[in-house]
């Protein structure tokens, strides 16, 4: 960058908003090298006989210092915090409702998307925030953002880290049915399908009340949510929203050949969009509830189908990067190890011998993250006993097949 590039400099110290300013350094990351800050510091020096100037330039570089430590997304979340607190500390609701109930607002987001700092206080800042603000802003004033704030707002509830996890998901749910009360008819199709499936994948994670009817109320709001997203040609949400769908068909007592049949569909639909570069997590998991479908179906005498399963895991694991993605790379391996032990075709030796690899990596993978292992099937996580037990002592496979 010739001399620190000065006229990028100037564009970024001249940016509109905070927005503008940071796409150009996402753009530019060598703004945050030592050629721009001594190029800024050269500026702060030319104009020192101008005090509010140079404040303001040594500010700025202060930020990209700080850019530079933490990261630029996470510089910009805490300079926010402080800008809404400060503001918020002059101002008052009586005073300038509008801007009180904004600035509280962006605050709450702000907490809630903020990296630094302990989680489950950052998730209750937010929660305090929101509920300060919905304390003084009702629906009457602004319906459209009145149920945008409370989607929010419940799907803190379903994150939050503090209190009873049951707890939680039913002041989630009881949020989702205040809406619903309301009704969403004054909000846009993208609002209106957001909280559907928020809602679905509420129901899902519901430890309470009986699973099937939770199950059943979840995969509604999930086609409500596709026909919207369909009819605005939203075609991302659409296909996240049809990954969600298929993967409560794969669910007990789901599973019959007619639930998996329709999951396979909806998670092809859905990976005609999704990729790994634009969604790597839900691209990941589509593919490898994909998998899980076709190895069920596997056991209905199509053996054509855990072949399938099998490429389908491996294609994860060859593009999804394990230090970024270990929750998803390790499911994938142990969703393969299962596929190896159904796997009837080939040599029977050597797909045992492939499940005992798949399935301690992915434990190593789980384990280290200090991950529940709960999810995973406990086919998968008995692997390497079970399969050890059919080991002769010279070290080759018996031929007993699995009863897991």
């Amino acid at each position: 960058m010739e001399e620190g590039n000065p006229e990028l400099l100037s564009h970024f110290l001249a940016a509109d908003s905070w927005d503008e300013a940071r796409e150009i350094l996402e753009a530019h990351p060598e703004m945050l090298g030592d050629e721009v800050l001594s190029l800024l510091a050269a500026e702060i020096e030319r104009y020192g006989d101008d005090p509010d100037l140079a404040a303001h330039l040594t500010e700025e570089k202060r930020f990209l210092l700080e850019c530079r430590r933490i990261g630029i997304g996470a510089a910009f979340k805490e300079r926010m915090i402080a800008a809404c607190e400060g503001e918020l500390a002059e101002t008052s609701f009586d005073a300038d409702p509008a801007t009180w109930v904004g600035l509280t607002l962006e605050l709450a987001g702000s907490y809630s998307g903020r990296t630094l700092g302990d989680r489950s206080e950052n998730l209750e800042r937010a929660l305090a925030a929101y509920e300060r603000a919905l304390e003084r802003f009702h629906y009457e004033a602004g319906p459209e953002s009145w149920i945008a704030t409370m989607n929010n707002r419940a799907l803190l509830y379903t994150e939050r880290i503090a209190g009873r996890r049951e707890d939680n998901v039913e002041e989630a749910l009881a949020i989702y049915h205040e809406i619903r009360a309301r009704g969403t008819d004054d909000a846009g199709p993208e609002i209106r399908a957001s909280v559907l499936n928020n809602l679905g994948k509420t129901l899902c994670e519901r430890p309470s009340g009986d699973r099937l009817r939770n199950l059943a109320a979840a995969a509604e709001r999930f086609q409500e949510a596709v026909e919207i997203y369909a009819r605005e040609e939203m075609w991302e949400e659409w296909a996240e929203t049809l990954t969600n769908l298929g993967t409560i068909q794969l669910e007990p007592p789901a599973g019959g050949q007619e639930d998996l049949t329709r999951a396979i569909e909806a998670f092809r639909r859905a990976l005609s969009i999704l990729t790994f570069e634009s969604h790597p997590e839900t691209w990941a998991r589509a593919l490898i509830n994909l998998g899980n479908a076709h190895r069920e179906r596997s056991r209905s005498g199509r053996a054509r189908d855990v072949e399938v399963a099998i490429r389908l895991y491996r294609r994860v694991l060859r593009k999804l990067p394990r230090e970024r993605f270990p929750g998803d790379w390790g499911t994938a391996q142990l969703n393969l190890a299962i596929a190896w032990i159904d796997r009837k075709a080939g040599d029977r030796g050597e797909s045992l011998e492939r499940a005992v690899a798949a399935c301690e990596s992915g434990l190593a993978v789980v384990r280290r993250e200090d991950s529940s292992i709960s999810g995973h099937s406990s086919r998968a996580t008995s692997a390497p006993l079970w399969i050890t037990g059919c080991r002769a002592p010279e070290g080759k496979i018996r031929k007993e097949r699995s009863t897991l």
